[in-house]
């Protein structure tokens, strides 16, 4: 989980809130990289690839036009960069063509399930 700076950032909002207000920092791509396991073939998948594509597939097939190139960028790490595109060809960090509706139906049905147990646990918590 890479939620560290998501983390503080939400701390410092509830440091500001009155209570009962509770908050919860949650990573999507953690949760639909867990519910993957078997299902999705791709290591270190990310923008537009075989998780994301599966989707839009799932949830809004019209916006898919084809199927992209397998990709995998590699990026000057750890200096930044303006131009993204002269290392990021075509936008693409994984592969999409392994991209499936059953998949995203799959993947959106975990994030529902995981968000609505997690609904239940907060409002469970008390501090």
């Amino acid at each position: 989980m890479h939620l560290s700076a998501l983390q503080e950032a939400g701390e410092s909002i509830l440091e500001e809130l009155p209570l009962p207000v509770k908050v919860a920092v949650v990573s999507a791509y953690d949760v639909f990289r867990q519910a993957a396991g078997t299902l999705c073939k791709t290591e270190d998948d990310s923008h537009a690839g075989e998780i994301e594509t599966s989707l839009v597939l799932h949830l809004k097939p019209q916006l898919v036009q084809g199927k992209g190139e397998e990709e995998y960028p590699h990026f000057p790490h750890p200096i930044l960069t303006r131009n993204k595109r002269k290392y990021w060809k075509n936008s693409v960090w994984g592969d999409p063509t392994k991209a499936s509706a059953t998949k995203g139906r799959v993947l959106s049905r975990a994030l529902v399930d995981y968000l609505v147990e997690l609904v239940k646990k907060i409002e469970k918590f008390k501090e």
